[in-house]
């Protein structure tokens, strides 16, 4: 497969991120700590297993439910999707 023919991959900016997760807790996003615990905020499984496969098909890399799961900020989120500044 060349590049022509592979997918084309996004680079996720920290604000998007947030966006896109401020949005889904109806949180405004300056008030939506780094830190905070988004399954506290009421991201469900089901969200968190979307974004996984969302961000898996945007950026290229594998980004695996367990591992949002598992460390449910945006500050994890962010290392894990590999999100620019």
């Amino acid at each position: 497969m060349s590049l022509a023919d592979s997918p084309r991959r996004t680079l996720l900016r920290a604000a998007d991120l947030r966006a896109a997760i401020a949005g889904l807790v109806d949180v405004p996003i300056e008030r939506l700590s780094d830190h905070a615990n988004l399954i506290e905020h009421g991201i469900d499984s089901f969200r968190v297993i979307q974004l996984a496969e969302r961000w898996s098909r945007l950026t290229g890399r594998v980004v695996r439910f367990a591992d949002l799961a598992a460390e449910p900020t945006l500050a994890a989120w962010a290392r894990i999707v590999g999100v620019t500044a």
